[in-house]
């Protein structure tokens, strides 16, 4: 009976163009090693090209806006929380557009994966394969034209990114 058992369900799997193996699984997610202790803003905006732009309160919190140079200002970086050198996240938005207005994602090379990728530098271990993941899996190289999220994390971070081009690096 139990050969029987075995035999249909080979004959279903067959039938429904499985084979019996394990589906691939999607990309898993690096693990990072995060290698800071704080949020300090002498540590992660380290070799990031920005410049300050203002300093303001949100929802009762401190934040310091920095422009990301070679952008328009609706590109940016905030450090927010009330101690710069022990801030609850850095997050921003980074976007890059063709001369036809049409947006390009963060193609490699570009100010954005530029940005991005001196913050991963400055915060994870592996700094490549983390960034490769993130921007391949939100949908940001290439640009996906579908609401698309990635994110990595430990027991204390989070860094994620979305298709829109936000992304931040938190406290979990």
């Amino acid at each position: 009976m139990k050969k029987l058992g075995v035999v249909a369900m080979s004959a279903w799997l067959c039938a429904c163009g499985q084979s019996g193996e394990p589906a691939a699984q999607e990309a898993v997610p690096p693990k990072p090693a995060f290698t800071v202790k704080y949020i300090d803003e002498a540590v992660v905006m380290n070799r990031m090209p920005v410049s300050l732009q203002s300093e303001f309160s949100k929802d009762g919190k401190a934040v310091v806006r920095f422009a990301i140079n070679g952008l328009s200002d609706e590109n940016f970086i905030d450090l927010t929380g009330e101690h710069r050198d022990n801030a609850e996240s850095l997050g921003g938005k980074c976007m890059e557009y063709a001369d036809d207005g049409k947006k390009l994602g963060w193609p490699a090379g570009g100010v954005c994966h530029t940005a991005f990728r001196a913050l991963a530098d400055n915060v994870v271990a592996d700094a490549d394969a983390v960034t490769a993941y993130l921007l391949a899996h939100a949908g940001l190289q290439p640009l996906s034209d579908k609401d698309t999220y990635a994110a990595v994390q430990d027991g204390r971070y989070v860094l994620d990114v979305d298709n829109t081009g936000l992304f931040a690096f938190r406290r979990r």
